[in-house]
């Protein structure tokens, strides 16, 4: 069977995922990778954390949400022969932000739980509900303010876009129609890179695999045949 990994957005613990990955049903194998929230890593250091838990025994699917765009991305333009299709999930290759507003982040102090009354109406906007705000703030609780603040700045000073042209193996971008935190020229920017990308647009904010979470996994089990079926006449 092929397995989904997922890798999570900029909180890293997962908690936010929890029904996205239920919805791929019982007999799945998904595997849900958590980054540590207490140990101030870059976006090398992840990915190379990343590339120790992905599986070698079974071909697998990568999922990369949001903040992890990047990490599946220089994944799957330098895959282990076992990958057979990369998942992008409101994200992008680099974020197009002002100069001046990096070097601003870089002064700021370590971002604090306050701001996540700012970060929910982004996020989750129309559709938050207590719950969602709840998970949320048990997720923020988890990692350190560095942490948060140096994931912040890797966000703004990432760009893998060198690396687009390198993936050749089916690609799926899963693009929310109300997104406040990635603009839809996100996605374009990939589609110029990489043409053969798929764009399948939900009608959700930014955390599309948490608003509509049954719809995300339909399309991701979807893929995943689709990726099976053109192994398997690879290898007839």
């Amino acid at each position: 069977m092929t397995a989904l990994i997922v890798l999570p957005g900029m909180d890293g613990t997962g908690l936010l995922l929890e029904d996205f990955t239920s919805s791929m049903g019982t007999g799945a194998d998904v595997i849900l990778v958590r980054y540590p929230p207490a140990e101030v890593l870059g976006y090398p250091e992840l990915e190379a954390m990343v590339r120790q838990q992905l599986p070698r025994d079974r071909p697998f699917v990568l999922l990369g949400e949001s903040f992890s765009g990047p990490i599946a991305i220089s994944i799957a333009a330098s895959p282990p022969p076992n990958m057979r299709g990369l998942i992008l999930t409101c994200t992008f290759a680099c974020m197009p932000t002002w100069r001046g507003f990096r070097y601003f982040a870089a002064l700021l102090p370590p971002v604090r739980l306050p701001i996540l009354s700012l970060v929910r109406r982004h996020v989750f906007g129309r559709h938050e509900t207590p719950t969602l705000r709840t998970l949320l703030e048990r997720a923020s609780a988890q990692v350190s303010p560095a942490v948060r603040k140096s994931r912040l700045c890797s966000v703004l000073e990432i760009d893998v876009t060198d690396k687009l042209p390198r993936i050749v193996m089916p690609v799926l971008y899963l693009r929310a129609s109300e997104d406040r935190v990635i603009a839809c020229t996100a996605s374009e920017r990939l589609l110029q890179h990489i043409p053969h990308m798929r764009v399948e647009e939900f009608p959700a904010p930014h955390a599309l695999l948490q608003i509509v979470p049954q719809e995300a996994a339909l399309m991701v089990k979807r893929f995943i045949a689709e990726c099976d079926q053109k192994a398997a006449r690879h290898v007839t």
